[in-house]
Formats: C-alpha cells, structure tokens, sequence
C-alpha cells in the first residue's frame, strides 16, 4: 500500500537533489546514482533557487520518518513493515542516503512485509511477505520487536481495532513507529474534502501514478490527540508525535511555487506546528 502516500508527504527533496550534482558517492552508489541525475528535470534549477531562498532546511518527510526508524533498527529487532508495498526504502532517495538507510534496514534480525494489496506484495523485494489485513494480523502474539507504517495508517476504516491487533503482536516493550497525514493541515483537509476523481486526478498530475495504485482514505488517526487517544485504549504509552513540513506540491511549476514556499516557511514556526501536514508517531506498547 505505500504507492498510497499523499503527495503532500512526498514531493521533491531539492537539498538532496541540488547536492547529487557535488557530494561524493562511493562505487556501490554509482549505479543508482547515474539514474538519479538522468532523472533530474532541468525545470527543478528554478525551485532549487527559490528553496535555497526562502525554505533552505526543508526536506521530504520521507527522510525524517527513516531517521526515526533508523533508531531503533540499531537493536537488531525482529520487525514487521505494515502495508509495505513494493519497497522500504524509497528509491528516489539520494544514492548515498539510499544506501545508508538500506544498510540500517539489514540490520534487523527479521523482516517481514505485510499487504493487503497482491500485486504491490508480487513487485515488492522482500523474502518474507505476507498478504493479510492489518485488523488480523496472522501472526502469533508477542513475536516482533517493532511494526512500521509508512503512509498507512490513513486508511484505516477501524483505528482502534487495528492498533489493538498490533500492540497483540508487539512484545512488551516493543515499539511502533508511523508516518502518516495531519488532518489539521489546511493542505490535507483540503485534501480529505475533495471528489475522488479530482483526488486521482491530482496524483495523477503530480506523481505519475496509475489509479490502481491509490487507496481510499479515511483518515481517522490523523490528528496527535485522535493518535494519543486510540494509542491509550490500545495499551500504548506516546514516546514522541512530531509534526513535518513537506517539500511543495508546486515544486515543477517554476516561480509559482514562491507562494507555496513561503507558506512552508510560515509552517516552520513553532506556533504554527500543529498545520503542518505531516505526523510522525513513536509508541511504545506497555511493559
């Protein structure tokens, strides 16, 4: 299911991109490198000017969310990727980025995908992959260190049962960490308010991805108190709920992306946090 991210959650990382072109990259990098400067558009020259201008810390969610996890694959947990789709890590990730946070992911003693969607878990390179619904998890209780969701927890119809199911297979202790909307963006209620053609339409536009590939939504665990309250009726303690900013969907429209950059900027005050259109939840499941 992660083809299903948001396009407010994605978009153009242009600190990376603009470094591809200066930063060293080892052998084992090449490869992916190459294909990563071919990609590169040169309409990005202009946002790239206008991010070094107005947004110069901004970066994709993406990498915020690795970061997080990466913390906790130090333990060499055993762990359980929910709605993991046709890859873990991003391959639109910067090659050497790429390569780190892959390396962190081979750190786990055991990694298992789980999917309810065939033909995502058919394409996906994992060795152990499952298909099944997350409100039934077929795994037998207290078998995983940690469970990951990336851009998943949208589209859950039944939050409550659905982290209970989790926290059943999570040891005690065991940790949960997700990346998913925040509905008190104005972007993503926009967003969550729309027809769904115009929806598939826009993803469409923007990400180049085929209807099949977008899942409804109905975001339900899209605000930190809606997550602080299922999390405590499922049994977890809230480590930490932090909101991330995301790079501009206008990021290929030239100078109309300036509008787009300076709202982001606004969004990078502390007062104005909770809008940020991004969450990313750590929760720990009690001892």
């Amino acid at each position: 299911m992660r083809e299903s991210a948001s396009f407010w959650s994605r978009g153009v990382d242009a600190a990376a991109w603009r470094e591809s072109s200066t930063r060293e990259v080892d052998r084992e990098d090449a490869r992916a490198y190459n294909r990563f400067i071919v990609e590169v558009p040169s309409r990005l020259k202009c946002y790239w000017r206008l991010q070094t201008l107005l947004a110069p810390k901004l970066q994709a969610p993406q990498y915020v969310y690795f970061a997080t996890l990466a913390r906790f694959l130090d333990r060499t947990p055993v762990w359980l990727d929910v709605g993991c789709g046709r890859a873990i890590v991003p391959e639109w990730f910067h090659p050497t980025d790429l390569v780190r946070y892959q390396r962190a992911v081979d750190r786990a003693k055991m990694l298992v995908g789980i999917d309810d969607d065939e033909k995502s878990l058919r394409d996906s390179g994992l060795v152990r992959k499952v298909r099944g619904n997350i409100e039934t998890l077929p795994f037998a209780t207290g078998t995983f260190d940690l469970v990951s969701a990336n851009m998943v927890v949208e589209h859950l119809q039944h939050p409550e049962p659905s982290l209970l199911e989790i926290a059943r297979i999570l040891k005690p202790s065991g940790i949960l960490v997700f990346h998913t909307v925040n509905l008190r963006s104005p972007f993503i209620t926009l967003q969550a308010l729309a027809a769904d053609w115009l929806k598939r339409a826009l993803i469409r536009l923007v990400e180049s991805r085929k209807d099949e590939d977008v899942f409804k939504a109905y975001y339900r665990l899209n605000t930190s108190s809606t997550i602080e309250k299922c999390a405590e009726a499922a049994g977890f303690r809230v480590v930490e709920i932090k909101t991330v900013c995301s790079p501009p969907m206008t990021w290929g429209l030239g100078p109309l992306a300036a509008f787009e950059l300076l709202i982001i900027r606004l969004l990078g005050w502390e007062a104005l946090g909770a809008l940020r259109p991004n969450l990313i939840a750590v929760l720990e499941r009690a001892s």
